[in-house]
This record gives structure tokens, C-alpha cells and sequence, in this order.
């Protein structure tokens, strides 16, 4: 069994991120997220040459469900391809957190330890 690396607690939650890399902007969903980082799940990595262990960026992160929302700078620090286990996508660490940053996300955190996870509603 591997060792548990993270420092903070996880939690699941209904949100996603924009990441914007020179003038494109992608939009993808977070899988769960703790005081430290978050995984962010997509089903195209391979579309993504920029998506790499060390890779730096800046992150919207917003939550679906109340609209949530903190901008935080963080770094690639694992990426799970299709042939890993789970849902492919990569882990992030937030770095840098400036006290209005760290309030947002805690706020952010402690919203999703909170909810139950359910599937956006259907259309119509």
C-alpha cells in the first residue's frame, strides 16, 4: 500500500478550475481539494503538453454550488495518466497563499467537508 503523502484532510467537491496558459483558457473539474492542493480529473491529458510534475500556474478554483471562488498560484506535483489507477488528471499544490487567499479557500474547504456530493441537475 502506498504512503499517504498529504499533509491536510481531503474532501470531495463540485467545482472546477480555469487555468489559463498564454491566451487559451481551459476549464476543468476538481475532484477533491484540502488546504494544500486539489486533483483536478480530465479525461484528455494527453491533449495537455504543459500538464507535467513541476508545471506552474494560476488557478481560478470556483465551486459549483454556491459559487465559492479563490485565485490561488500553484504547482504540478503529480499526474495520474489512464493507465493509473482512478480517474486520470493531475495533483496541484497551492503555493504562496496571501491571508485573503488562505480565508477563501479555507471557506472554500470547509464548505465542501460539508456537503454531500451530487451530480449537476439534468438539463430541463
Amino acid at each position: 500500500m502506498a504512503k499517504e503523502r498529504r499533509n491536510q484532510p481531503r474532501y470531495d467537491i463540485v467545482a472546477q478550475i480555469r487555468v489559463k496558459r498564454g491566451r487559451v483558457n481551459y476549464l476543468m473539474d476538481v475532484r477533491n481539494i484540502s488546504m494544500s492542493g486539489a486533483f483536478i480529473s480530465s479525461d484528455k491529458l494527453s491533449e495537455f503538453s504543459w500538464v507535467r510534475e513541476g508545471t506552474q500556474m494560476d488557478l481560478h478554483l470556483f465551486d459549483l454550488e454556491d459559487l465559492r471562488s479563490v485565485e490561488v498560484q500553484a504547482v504540478i506535483v503529480r499526474v495520474v495518466g489512464p493507465e493509473g489507477p482512478g480517474r486520470e488528471g493531475f495533483g496541484v499544490h497551492f503555493e504562496g497563499l496571501d491571508p485573503d487567499q488562505k480565508q477563501s479557500l479555507f471557506e472554500l474547504v470547509a464548505y465542501a467537508s460539508t456537503q454531500s456530493i451530487h451530480p449537476p441537475p439534468l438539463p430541463g
